[in-house]
């Protein structure tokens, strides 16, 4: 049962009587502030302790779980994008070649052009200066 203030009160009182005010205070200091009824024993330590050990280890093993599910996660993710990042390459690659051909393509009618237009220009030369001569 825990003591009222005026318990408290009346006890220091009578203590002081008893024993002098330096040594009614020593005791009283020592005394729980609410009663004997919440103070903890070692068994409420233990128990408490248990309790909170139990928890722990059940939030630890929770969090490797949800640690290996996020390793897991990223693991996947990382391998979908080398796939996606090897695609975007031979992509770049394709469209490169692409270009390459189309320009060689492009390099080939000018030369091709000059070439015919050079013969066409001689031919022109040689049968006027023939012609004239």
């Amino acid at each position: 049962m825990a003591l009222t203030h005026a318990q408290r009160t009346s006890m220091f009182n009578t203590l002081t009587e008893v024993m002098g005010q330096d040594d009614a205070e020593t005791l009283m200091q020592h005394l729980p502030p609410s009663g004997w009824d919440n103070v903890a024993t070692k068994e409420d330590l233990r128990v408490a302790f248990a309790e909170i050990n139990s928890a722990m280890t059940a939030g630890f093993a929770q969090a490797a779980v949800e640690r290996a599910e996020i390793v897991k996660a990223m693991t996947e993710r990382l391998a979908q994008a080398t796939v996606e990042r090897a695609e975007i390459k031979a992509e770049a690659a394709t469209e490169r070649a692409e270009i390459i051909r189309r320009q060689a393509w492009h390099l080939y009618i000018v030369v091709s052009t000059i070439a015919v237009a050079s013969v066409s220009i001689w031919i022109a030369l040689l049968t006027q200066s023939g012609a004239g001569g």
